[in-house]
């Protein structure tokens, strides 16, 4: 091929998308792949490297591209950035890779320059990039520690609250009495049996990612009216305003009026979680404007590819966009999870 090629890639705790376009915004293929594991876990650097090697071959195989074709890409990833990297740069010989946080890549689907995102996918992480290189992040300690509002958080507090509820502890609702047939769409057997939910998550028999599409139950009953979906959806808005609130009054540098981009599969489509955070966050922060991207946060990748090729990322926003809307047409829509 004789186009100018760019890879972005947007890898998150649910799974991993790609993009492979044009440097004049024409996107030409596209590919998905396994969740980002954290760095630190044991095996998780040889995990991502395998993940890279399939993801770069699977884009360029399905654009009819070879790998020298390209000549800059961009990787937005929850962990893993210098490891990532490396593999793209061998995998992509003749390319300039760039790699940053995957809240960089939310935030470039509205801007490449200042701005502040908060992200909510399978876990939660905001940010603020400021006009002179300025920088501030708030959140993004992982599951163990943090990631509150956040998908995983939020399908945790489901089973939780149906342990509390097989206890007497807590109320029943009609969500609660749905657990276990959540829990058989995830693939466990006798999901009936709650006191086996210890085992199931230990052994990874319930994982992450099954434990974040949970939030999608809680959502849809929290719209529908279910008590305990409405707390446990109030709960999330309640966290994500804190944490957005955080990063705002951390964020000083931001230019006026104040715009904060609410990315991640928690937020973009809007409903009651969103509908809590933005109510709870306006009695805070009452100037600041929430803005819902147009496109997700792998198109945001794309873009900042196309930055590291030298060609003007914000100019070719709505192209990128428009052509995005025109690849998933006629395709298997990618999974907007983060």
């Amino acid at each position: 091929m004789t186009a100018r090629l760019v890879i972005g890639v947007d890898g998150g705790q649910s799974s991993t998308r790609c993009l492979l376009g044009a440097d004049d915004g024409r996107l030409l293929g596209w590919a998905t792949g396994p969740p980002v594991r954290h760095g630190a876990a044991p095996g998780a650097a040889d995990d991502l490297r395998a993940v890279v090697d399939q993801i770069l071959a699977d884009v360029t195989a399905s654009a009819g591209a070879a790998p020298g074709d390209v000549v800059a890409a961009h990787l937005s990833l929850t962990s893993g950035l210098v490891v990532a990297r490396a593999q793209a740069e061998l995998r992509l010989p003749a390319a300039t890779v760039t790699a940053d946080s995957d809240a960089v890549g939310a935030l470039a689907t509205v801007t490449t320059g200042a701005g502040a995102v908060l992200a909510a996918g399978t876990g939660v992480v905001a940010m603020a990039l400021g006009p002179d290189g300025q920088r501030v992040e708030v959140g993004g300690w992982g599951a163990d520690l943090g990631d509150e509002g956040g998908a995983y958080w939020l399908g945790l507090r489901l089973l939780q609250a149906a342990t509390h509820a097989a206890d007497g502890r807590g109320p029943r609702s009609p969500l609660i009495d749905r657990v276990p047939g959540l829990l058989s769409e995830a693939g466990i057997v006798d999901a009936a049996e709650l006191r086996e939910l210890p085992g199931w998550i230990a052994s990874g028999q319930l994982d992450r990612p099954a434990i974040a599409r949970l939030a999608a139950a809680v959502a849809a009953a929290a719209a529908a009216g279910d008590p305990v979906g409405s707390r446990l959806a109030d709960r999330a808005g309640a966290e994500l305003a804190r944490c957005g609130d955080a990063l705002l009054r951390a964020a000083g540098f931001l230019p006026r009026p104040r715009r904060l981009v609410l990315a991640g599969g928690v937020l973009e489509a809007g409903g009651p979680v969103a509908d809590s955070l933005a109510r709870q966050l306006a009695d805070a922060q009452p100037q600041v404007a929430l803005i819902r991207p147009e496109a997700p946060p792998v198109v945001g990748a794309y873009l900042l590819g196309l930055r590291t090729a030298g060609s003007e990322a914000d100019r070719l926003r709505r192209a990128a966009i428009e052509s995005y809307d025109a690849l998933m047409r006629d395709r298997r829509p990618m999974d907007e999870e983060r």
